[in-house]
């Protein structure tokens, strides 16, 4: 089977158009935004805020000290470090099993839908 030239000549045409109407909206958009950029209705709003936020930056911080007086913290003893850790291990047991059951009944329900096909060899 042979490709029909009109047919890729009619495509390529069309990419060369798009492209040519692309590079067009592209140069009309930057020309449009650095003239909107320059113009002082844009710069002396931004002029305005970047020397609020510089002024706001250079002024004095305010130091605070605060002292807390909360009570010591209790260091954790064996016993609950050690069930801590089983109740954890615990969970991840459950979690494993609870992942294989599903990737077993996901694997067992698509060999169920699953049927086998007469192969032309």
């Amino acid at each position: 089977m042979l490709i029909d030239e009109r047919a890729v000549r009619a495509a390529e045409h069309a990419i060369s158009v798009r492209k040519a109407e692309l590079s067009r909206q592209w140069r009309a958009m930057r020309t449009n935004f650095s003239d909107r950029l320059v113009e002082p209705t844009t710069l002396v709003p931004a002029a305005l805020a970047g020397g609020f936020f510089g002024w706001r930056a250079g002024a004095r911080k305010e130091e605070t000290r605060l002292r807390c007086e909360c009570p010591a913290q209790k260091t954790p003893s064996l016993l609950s470090g050690a069930c801590r850790s089983i109740a954890i291990a615990g969970l991840q047991v459950i979690a494993s099993i609870a992942t294989e059951e599903f990737v077993r009944s996901t694997v067992s329900r698509g060999a169920e839908g699953a049927k086998p096909e007469a192969v032309d060899a």
